[in-house]
Order: C-alpha cells, then sequence, then structure tokens
C-alpha cells in the first residue's frame, strides 16, 4: 500500500476513525470473493448463502496481491473525496479574544480604504468647485465609482485564491498598492490621471482587501458575527466621518498636493498597524480544498437563493453611492451662501451616523436574522430618500437627512458576508462574500453617473426631485428582490431569519 502523503493527513485520521462499511469488501468492489477455506466451514460461522450468479461461483484468477492492491486504490480514493463541511451550530467558535483584536486590525484598514469612498463627497466638490470647473458631474460621479465598483469582481477572483493560499498575503498586497494609489493621486492635475490614481489603481487595491476584511471575523465568532462585520464596516465609515471633516479644511488651507502627500501617508501608517493586529483562524472539520481551483460554483449559481440575495445587493446598490456624493453639492445648490466647511458638515454627519448604524444593525441581525436586518435597513434607506430628501431646503433639514440615511443607508454592504454565512456556511466565505459583492459592480459603477444625467437633464439648480425618486426607488427593489430568500429560509413571517 503506497504511503500516504501529509496533505491527506486529515482526511486519512478521519477515515482510521470512521466505522468500516461492509461494502468496502473485494466483492463490493467489483472482484468476487476468495472462496472460504476448509477451515472456515468447520468453524462456529454460518455458511454464506450461493449467489445464482455462476461467475460469482468461480475462484478469482487474479493473484491475491493485485486485489488487494486495487483495495487498497479504492480506499485512497474515499480517503481523498471531500468531507461535508460541519453545520455552524458542531464548531466551536471563540465569540471572542483574540477575535477582537482581529475585528480592530479589519476595522483600521477599512478606515483608510472603503472609508475614501465616503470622502468623496468632498473631493468632487472641490474639484468642480476649484480644479476642474467645466468637467460635467457625471463625469466626477464616474471617477468615484470607477474604484467602489470594478474592486468587486476583483474581489471574487481574489477571494479564490485566499481561500486556497491564506488571507494575510493577499491583505498585506492590497494594503500596498492603495498605499501607491494615493501617493500618486497627490502629483495629478488631469481628470484622466486622477481615473488612474483615484479610479483603476484603489479599485484593485480594494478589491483585494475587501473579500478578506469582510471575512476575517467570521472565522472567530457566529453568535456575534454580524456584529463583528458591521464593526469592521463601521470603521471605514467612521476614518470617512474624520476625514470629512479633516480634509475640506486642509484643501482650503493647504492645497491639493499636500493635503493628498498627508493622507496618504496616515493611509500608510494605519494600514501597517491593521495587518500586525489580523490572525486567520482554521475552521475545525473544514473540507480539503479540491487540486484545482473551481472558478465558477454551479451549484452555489443555481441557487434560487443566490440570485435572490444578489439581485438584492445589485439594486439596492444603484441607489446608494448618490446621496454620498451629491449631498455636498445638494446642500451648495439649496443654500448658496454656505461656507466651505459648513458644506462638508453633513458628509461627515453622515459618516458619523453609518459607523454607529452598521453596529447597531449588526448587533440587530444577530438577534432577528441576517435578512430581516437587511430588509429593515434598506427600506429606511430607501425611503429616507423618497419621504425626507426629495423634500428639505433648509441645513437642518439635509443634517436631518444625513442622520437618517448615514444609519441605516451602508448596512446592506455590512451584512453581505454574515448573510453569505447565513444562506451558505462559513467555508470558503471569501469567495461567497465575493460573489455577492460584485453584484454590486453596475450599482457602484453606474448609480452616480445615471444620478448625475438626471439630475443634468433636469436643471441642477432648480429640481432634483427626478434623480432623487430613481435612487429611493431602487433601493424599493432591491427589498422587494431579498423576500424570495427571506421566506424560503423561513416561511413564517416573525420567524428569525
Amino acid at each position: 500500500m503506497a504511503e500516504r502523503t501529509p496533505s491527506r493527513d486529515a482526511d486519512d485520521e478521519a477515515t482510521l476513525h470512521a466505522p468500516t462499511p461492509v461494502s468496502e469488501s473485494p466483492r463490493s468492489l467489483g472482484r468476487p470473493a476468495p472462496p472460504l477455506s476448509p477451515s472456515h466451514s468447520h468453524s462456529g460461522l454460518s455458511s454464506p448463502r450461493r449467489s445464482s450468479d455462476p461467475e460469482l461461483e468461480k475462484p478469482s484468477s487474479e493473484p491475491p496481491s493485485l486485489i488487494a492492491a486495487e483495495t487498497s486504490a479504492e480506499c485512497d480514493k474515499e480517503a481523498q473525496r471531500p468531507v461535508p463541511a460541519p453545520a455552524d451550530e458542531e464548531v466551536d467558535w471563540p465569540e471572542g479574544g483574540r477575535g477582537w483584536w482581529v475585528v480592530a486590525g479589519c476595522s483600521m484598514i477599512a478606515a483608510v480604504t472603503f472609508g475614501f469612498q465616503l470622502v468623496w463627497g468632498v473631493f468632487q466638490e472641490y474639484y468642480q468647485n476649484q480644479m476642474f470647473p467645466d468637467t460635467s458631474p457625471a463625469i466626477l460621479g464616474l471617477l468615484g465609482s470607477i474604484a467602489c465598483g470594478f474592486m468587486f469582481p476583483i474581489s471574487v477572483i481574489c477571494g479564490k485564491l485566499g481561500d486556497r493560499y491564506g488571507y494575510k498575503r493577499f491583505v498585506i498586497t492590497g494594503c500596498i498598492i492603495s498605499f501607491i494609489a494615493m501617493l500618486g493621486a497627490a502629483f495629478c492635475t488631469e481628470v484622466w490621471q486622477l481615473f488612474i490614481t483615484q479610479g483603476v489603481l484603489p479599485a484593485f487595491g480594494w478589491g483585494i482587501l475587501l473579500p478578506f476584511v469582510m471575512s476575517y471575523p467570521s472565522q472567530w465568532f457566529k453568535r456575534l458575527r454580524a456584529l463583528a462585520t458591521g464593526l469592521v464596516i463601521a470603521g471605514g465609515s467612521l476614518g470617512g466621518a474624520v476625514a470629512s471633516l479633516i480634509i475640506r479644511a486642509m484643501l482650503t488651507r493647504l492645497g491639493f498636493r499636500n493635503t493628498v502627500l498627508i493622507y496618504s501617508f496616515v493611509h500608510g501608517a494605519v494600514m501597517t498597524l491593521g495587518c500586525f493586529l489580523l490572525k486567520s483562524r482554521a475552521i475545525p472539520g473544514a473540507p480539503k480544498m479540491p487540486k484545482k481551483i473551481v472558478w465558477l460554483d454551479w451549484v452555489i449559481l443555481k441557487d434560487p437563493l443566490f440570485w435572490s440575495a444578489a439581485m438584492a445587493m445589485m439594486c439596492t446598490c444603484f441607489g446608494y453611492p448618490s446621496p454620498l456624493y451629491f449631498m455636498s453639492t445638494y446642500a451648495e445648490a439649496k443654500i448658496p451662501n454656505l461656507s466651505t466647511q459648513a458644506i462638508a458638515v453633513p458628509i461627515a454627519v453622515n459618516n458619523f451616523a453609518s459607523a454607529i448604524g452598521r453596529t447597531l444593525i449588526g448587533r440587530l441581525a444577530d438577534r432577528v436574522g441576517v435578512i430581516n436586518a437587511f430588509i429593515l435597513s434598506v427600506s429606511l434607506s430607501g425611503l429616507s430618500q423618497l419621504l425626507i430628501w426629495q423634500f428639505v431646503d433648509t441645513y437642518g433639514g439635509i443634517m436631518g437627512f444625513a442622520i437618517v440615511f448615514g444609519f441605516f443607508g451602508g448596512c446592506f454592504i455590512s451584512l453581505a458576508a454574515p448573510m453569505a454565512a447565513s444562506l451558505f456556511g462559513v467555508h470558503n466565505l471569501a469567495t461567497l462574500s465575493g460573489m455577492l459583492l460584485v453584484f454590486n459592480l453596475p450599482g457602484n459603477t453606474a448609480g452616480a453617473p445615471i444620478f448625475g444625467a438626471i439630475l443634468r437633464a433636469s436643471g441642477q439648480q432648480d429640481n432634483w426631485r427626478g434623480a432623487i425618486i430613481f435612487s429611493g426607488m431602487i433601493q424599493i427593489v432591491g427589498v422587494i428582490c431579498i423576500c424570495y430568500a427571506r421566506f424560503r429560509k423561513a416561511p413564517k413571517l416573525f420567524a428569525v431569519a
């Protein structure tokens, strides 16, 4: 029998401790059983019943060594087959301890990478009024959407590789690319250059980081999984909130280049500390990875539950970036005499509210179910645009909208990984999270440009209603899409799901 390789130790150990099935006899493997010796016929054992097949009554012409070798080969094949993944309830979860340091590290990385998306409205307002006044708002909206949109398909590829080779090396690579992109943006003087440094390069950096930053907490938490993931995404909101208040003042006093240089080196320091806090944890009983990477999981792709969640994510994301990118422009259009610092405050308030909302909605999801929390948060996000944003024209009203939308608007992102774990389990979670988040690509890429195009067609200073209705209603469509997964998972109306 061939010597077992170390890579099959876990499977071999499971095979050794498992009871041997009766079907592993030579007859079950396709060879006739050797005839009983005379000594067997005189033992106290009952004689087996003869088969009516004459072929089975003939003694085997194969030598015993060949039969043993084939039996061994069949057993080795059985040992190589993946063991079904255990359910979450069968795994011992730390629910804290070292896991909180991992959450802190992920939050720090999210604060200076994904948090930049929440600061984009400040940069867009500065570009529109100071650096590129002749550029269309739709073009600047597209500039802000490229990184946030194209990072999602990149995250699927990196998630597959990370599930096989480990998370840490990919996180470090993503942090390096993100730092280089921010540093390069400081030296840009044309819009096309910003498309590279604030569009293409961040898409690669953030796309590499996204599946792992969102999946690390799920290795350490089950009961508090949504809360832990919410804290990570809340780190991005908090980073965006602090940066929103500081960067606008820095742009006024220090200029674009010096502001972005300082911002990039702060990025580098925070990301370095965050990487030191990360640690992966192997899930007990996880099935062995196949030798070849399966890029398309057809079992998942054929599941209606997946498509219900995916369509919900896509529609929700179409309505998410527009308030972030256009809130400052809206405030300036409705209240012309606002100072530059006052224009930036609603975005900062939105981001602070988002940090609180993502944390509390995550905790709520641990109690009432991830899908229920998704339906609640997205519904209130869409309704806040339809019922509040389009009707406010005072600074206090704008601040009120910023609080409500900030609290509920970004929760769907932090719920993506817990929802994938709830529907399909925690194994290969980086891949599953990436598969769900890739459906944010259309919304993150086209949502803000479509909003800007509707706004430009209807008159920016006079009529925002059409653009806001589009943004709010498409999030309500996202709620309708997730209802299939909700009632398929738990048919009762008030069930935890």
